[in-house]
């Protein structure tokens, strides 16, 4: 296999045919570099230090903004949830105020999209308080989703 070398000595593919120029080389390069550079030798990292940084930042905004959206998206749900249990009978307004306020600190935390906060909040509010059937939904609704996005 043949690596590509581009004019700004990054990464421009790889190929199994030789090319007809010469900026090749048969050292590969397997990612895992902000900015891939060929000394000659070897691949090196070619960013600064601001832009790795820079690209921390962005990737770990990203990953905000797509847990404050996820926790939008079920808090949405368990409203939605609560409320026609209210509406068919299921649990009454008083129970339904209950569990909304005692859960005020839990759902601040989801979306904000502070999944981890969120189940500390939880644990400190207890199975006592909300039931265990509901405790156990959310406890591992939460744990499931802190193991699958951090």
């Amino acid at each position: 296999m043949y690596t590509i070398i581009t004019n700004e000595n990054r990464c421009g593919g790889i190929t199994e045919t030789k090319p007809n120029h010469d900026n090749w080389t048969l050292i590969a390069y397997l990612g895992g570099f902000e900015k891939e550079q060929f000394n000659g030798e070897n691949w090196i990292e070619g960013a600064s230090i601001e832009e790795i940084q820079s690209t921390l930042i962005l990737t770990e905004t990203q990953k905000y903004i797509q847990r404050t959206t996820d926790g939008i998206n079920a808090y949405a749900k368990i409203s939605a949830e609560f409320r026609l249990a209210k509406l068919s009978g299921t649990i009454d307004d008083a129970t339904h105020t209950y569990i909304e306020n005692l859960l005020i600190p839990v759902r601040n935390e989801v979306l904000a999209g502070q999944w981890i906060s969120a189940k500390q909040k939880l644990i400190g509010i207890g199975e006592t308080a909300v039931g265990a059937s509901l405790y156990n939904r959310l406890i591992e609704q939460l744990t499931n989703y802190i193991t699958e996005n951090y």
